[in-house]
């Protein structure tokens, strides 16, 4: 199960009619796209050539959660404090991930990077069903 949906995330694919894209921030190039369900593993301070600091990122993923509109839901850490800030206008509902963590699933993927993807993914499944 983890191994397709991480295939499938990297292969840009759908699942029941949903399309499942690994967008990526920089220079705002996310913002082409107008989701109803967004994921989002992390914020740091990652391209700051253009970016420049950490509010600057944050800010950009701000408008990235204002184009989901009302009946979407974004699906984060909602704890995280770089998270947090880019939250504060959704008009959409916020489902924290770790609301459906369970500890003893065992994912055999490398890296806490990827199994924080995987955990992310889950409640948006669920969701789909």
């Amino acid at each position: 199960f983890p191994v397709t949906i991480w295939a499938c995330l990297r292969q840009n694919v759908c699942f029941d009619g949903y399309f499942v894209v690994e967008a990526c921030e920089y220079q705002r190039s996310f913002l082409n796209l107008l989701p109803s369900i967004l994921a989002i593993t992390n914020i740091d301070d990652d391209h700051l050539d253009y970016y420049k600091n950490l509010a600057g990122v944050q800010k950009g993923f701000a408008e990235m959660v204002s184009r989901v509109n009302k009946y979407g839901y974004v699906v984060c850490d909602r704890n995280d404090e770089a998270v947090s800030v880019a939250l504060k206008n959704a008009k959409c509902k916020i489902i924290d991930y770790k609301d459906f963590y369970d500890a003893n699933i065992l994912l055999k993927v490398p890296g806490e990077h990827n199994k924080r993807m995987l955990r992310l993914l889950s409640p948006s499944l669920t969701f789909w069903r």
